[in-house]
């Protein structure tokens, strides 16, 4: 990922829901790489980003002990300028979906205002269930236009929505 952020490669990340939880078997999580049960075990960011607000992976067994919940910080794999614009984008987003009523919302949510130096875009996918390949392929064709390195301003989020 770093590599084609250094290369300026165009980026679309789709978020779901402000906080990430994972559902994990226990014989799952005992097979996990050492880096996770280390971050576990220190409740430190699994990347070791540091990156001020981000949270340590966490994991919790509220179902037993056959599953533990495993909270996964939101963004922490990117940079922490694009993370911290990510999370305000979440945040904004929040604010759209509790003035807007559902009827009028888009299956995708984009970011009105991304930043020129980074050829980076946040979506938030708003309708339960995946969103096709070809929907998701549309999008970033619609914001990352062929032969441009630099993101598109959305002409409606209304053209973005897939059946």
């Amino acid at each position: 990922m770093d590599e084609q952020l250094a290369r300026r490669a165009p980026l679309l990340v789709v978020l779901d829901a402000p906080e990430a939880t994972v559902p994990v078997l226990s014989e799952e999580l005992a097979r996990a790489p050492r880096r996770v049960h280390a971050a576990l075990t220190r409740g430190e960011p699994m990347t070791g980003s540091g990156t001020p607000g981000s949270a340590p992976l966490c994991a919790t067994s509220t179902r037993g002990e056959e599953i533990t919940d495993l909270r996964v910080p939101l963004l922490d794999w990117l940079p922490g300028p694009l993370r911290r614009r990510g999370l305000d984008f979440l945040a904004e987003s929040e604010e759209t979906l509790a003035r807007t009523p559902r009827a009028l919302l888009p299956a995708l949510l984009t970011d009105e205002n991304p930043a020129p130096s980074a050829p980076v875009r946040f979506a938030r996918r708003l309708l339960p269930g995946a969103l096709s390949e070809a929907c998701l392929a549309a999008a970033v064709r619609h914001l990352f236009p062929a032969g441009r390195h630099e993101p598109r301003q959305p002409v409606g989020a209304a053209r973005l929505t897939c059946a």
